[in-house]
């Protein structure tokens, strides 16, 4: 059978999802907006040298994205193609992340 485009956009997301789901949380931080921003250690979809990370707003809706560290700053690239930096300092890291060595593959 063939899969529609709607249909494929589901699965991904269902993907992303579980992958998250089972993902553990390295480091994270409140934004400005009330939201979070979580840097996991799951290998991201897209790029299997970056990790995942999933940005979550104050009203519940959510972006998934690419991260890795880049000079002393976290990087990310979300699915909508816009690419931050925040600065490393700004993130409570957890025990889980002082043990990551992540490689630059910007």
């Amino acid at each position: 059978t063939v899969m529609t485009i709607k249909q494929i956009i589901t699965a991904v997301a269902i993907a992303a999802a579980s992958m998250a789901a089972s993902a553990e949380v390295l480091a994270d931080v409140e934004t400005q907006s009330g939201g979070t921003i979580k840097l996991t250690d799951a290998l991201c979809p897209s790029n299997n040298k970056l990790m995942h990370a999933v940005i979550t707003a104050a009203n519940g809706r959510f972006l998934w994205g690419c991260w890795t560290i880049f000079d002393g700053n976290v990087v990310v690239i979300w699915e909508d193609g816009d690419k931050n930096m925040y600065p490393l300092k700004a993130f409570r890291i957890r025990d889980t992340m002082r043990k990551y060595k992540p490689s630059p593959a910007l």
